[in-house]
């Protein structure tokens, strides 16, 4: 956990900013911690409070760990645009509280959209 927290904040300076050198400082004043820390740490900490309970339990915590995080830290880069339709898409699904992965993917699919979870 603190190796994948460190590594998104050695890579949150180069995020849209990228460098072939294989010398550049690991940390900076300006490396910090992105979404990808805060949603790995939601689900993190999702799982250690669920832990042994139902399949809608846990996702209903991690819903309420996701929303706490990212309410927290709002600008810790959720990268959602309006002129991109898969953003458009999945901030639909979050505002009408569409949390069920397989059925957002299967409407993701049916418009050759990526799917959610996966590796681009």
């Amino acid at each position: 956990m603190l190796g994948a927290i460190f590594g998104d904040m050695v890579g949150s300076v180069y995020e849209f900013n990228n460098t072939k050198r294989v010398d550049f400082p690991l940390l900076s004043k300006w490396s910090h911690p992105t979404d990808d820390t805060m949603m790995t740490l939601a689900v993190a900490r999702a799982l250690m409070n669920t832990w042994g309970r139902s399949d809608d339990e846990i996702r209903a915590g991690l819903v309420r760990s996701m929303q706490h995080l990212g309410r927290r830290y709002p600008n810790a880069g959720y990268a959602m645009t309006m002129n991109n339709k898969f953003d458009v898409c999945v901030r639909y699904f979050l505002s009408t509280g569409r949390y069920n992965i397989v059925a957002d993917n299967i409407i993701l699919d049916e418009n050759e959209m990526p799917l959610l979870g996966a590796k681009a």
